[in-house]
């Protein structure tokens, strides 16, 4: 099944220069590292097979989900269809719960039946590392397939050598009328860099490849991105960040089928939420660089069949940590540490029981 579409995008930045800032906050260029994923400092010392799509990749893109992001890598292809809504990643045959998915090193354990399970907006990225393989020995469980990080912008990305910048972005794809409009300020106030973002897409049902419209794909995403960089000295850097996506539309029950009698169309709004402390300490040297993150997310789904109002509420709150350190020594890199987290399940079905217990605990 095909999709034919025409983009346009259109970016004004800006960047002012403010004096007074501190002499070590202006020179941060940093090179291309791949930390999540891996769990290592760079992805030319991984022996893993690990793929990393740029921000320049993704501008060119002008992808509408982090699904069709990475549907073109090897080994790697989009399931669940042409809705954006329920698009997920299928690595090497193996999807769902056996693939992890991370956004700024924080899990998304959302998985219930034909639900979506990617609700990160590609605007806010500035990479996305796809790690091909089992990873259980870095990530524990749900990381059988491999692991897609997707890892969001920062403050130091839009200001370089300024104290203050931004962006204002508009895009527009043809297939569905869909337009986009994104925005991000960001500032530099001594050895602290703060980040405000947030994006709006809207878009039609899409075109087929033969023509014909593709039924209950309209969807309308908002979402928006706060950040603060903490630059406590040479050695240390500690980052705060909150993130909150809103998605509403009518779309059937299982989202890669049509509508039918078993598979009703329903309207569906998501919310999600996620709130992370991260911790870095690098000192000179060699045994010690550690990183500590703790973090709080929750993804929340609210469903109403448009035949009779029924509803469907779903709610998984997860509750974690993670620490790890890499010691180098004699030409050896040992990478170990801790990872527990906690998910919470609320389910409810009006008119009758569903599948899953209206009440469960996980424990990792």
């Amino acid at each position: 099944m095909q999709l034919r579409k025409l983009v346009l995008l259109m970016q004004a930045p800006f960047l002012f220069s403010i004096s007074g800032g501190l002499s070590f906050a202006a020179d941060r260029n940093l090179e291309e590292i791949t930390i999540t994923a891996t769990r290592d400092t760079n992805s030319k010392n991984s022996s893993r097979n690990i793929s990393v799509i740029s921000q320049e990749e993704i501008e060119k893109q002008q992808a509408t989900s982090v699904p069709q992001l990475v549907n073109y890598l090897p080994n790697v292809t989009l399931t669940g269809g042409p809705r954006n809504q329920v698009q997920e990643v299928n690595i090497r045959g193996l999807g769902g719960n056996r693939v992890l998915q991370l956004i700024d090193g924080v899990r998304q354990n959302f998985v219930s039946g034909h639900r979506p399970t990617y609700f990160l907006d590609p605007s806010l990225l500035k990479n996305v590392e796809v790690l091909k393989g089992p990873s259980s020995s870095l990530w524990g469980s749900g990381a059988l397939g491999g692991v897609v990080s997707q890892n969001t912008i920062h403050a130091a990305d839009l200001l370089h050598d300024n104290n203050l910048g931004g962006f204002v972005k508009q895009g527009y794809q043809s297939n569905g009328d869909n337009w986009t409009t994104t925005a991000a300020l960001a500032s530099r106030v001594g050895n602290v860099d703060l980040l405000l973002s947030g994006y709006y897409r809207d878009g039609n049902d899409l075109e087929l490849g033969n023509g014909d419209e593709l039924e209950n794909s309209a969807d309308r995403d908002k979402g928006v991105l706060a950040k603060l960089d903490w630059f406590i000295d040479n050695d240390q850097v500690a980052i705060f960040d909150f993130r909150r996506s809103y998605n509403n539309g009518g779309i059937p029950s299982n989202g890669a089928a049509d509508v039918s009698t078993s598979n009703f169309l329903i309207d569906r709004e998501t919310q999600t939420d996620q709130a992370s402390f991260d911790y870095h300490f690098n000192p000179d040297n060699s045994l010690v660089n550690t990183k500590l993150t703790l973090y709080w997310d929750r993804t929340k789904m609210d469903e109403s069949r448009t035949s009779d109002g029924r509803f469907d509420k779903t709610e998984i709150r997860t509750l974690g940590m993670n620490i790890n350190n890499r010691s180098e020594f004699g030409g050896i890199a040992l990478i170990y540490g801790l990872d527990g987290y906690q998910d919470k399940l609320n389910a409810d079905r009006g008119g009758s029981n569903r599948p899953l217990p209206p009440t469960a605990t996980t424990d990792v």
